[in-house]
């Protein structure tokens, strides 16, 4: 096994390279959800756009519901786990992660 391979093995260990959050673009208001969830599924490795997910899935002009985020979610093999978390302690989320309120 390679060093590099051997880093990726262990989390945390790439030699100083962070995966980077793509910054994916919004083109209507109600989208906030498409695009995070694209933004995070892109960082884990999937090949996707905000066009491309907006066509598989259905958007209402007032965004999505948290339930309708996690279905989302699900269908592009995130896993979820919904929290309540006061503005105090936001810091301590791993991130990427996305704020829905």
């Amino acid at each position: 096994m390679s060093a590099t391979a051997a880093a990726a093995a262990l989390p945390g260990h790439g030699f100083g390279r962070r995966r980077r959050l793509p910054m994916l673009l919004q083109t209507e208001a109600a989208e906030c959800g498409l695009a995070s969830a694209a933004m995070v599924a892109c960082f884990h490795g999937h090949d996707l756009d905000v066009p491309s997910l907006r066509q598989r899935e259905s958007l209402s002009l007032k965004g999505m519901t948290l339930t309708q985020l996690i279905a989302v979610a699900g269908r592009l093999d995130l896993a979820t786990r919904p929290l309540r978390v006061e503005m105090e302690h936001l810091r301590h989320l791993r991130t990427p992660c996305i704020l829905h309120w």
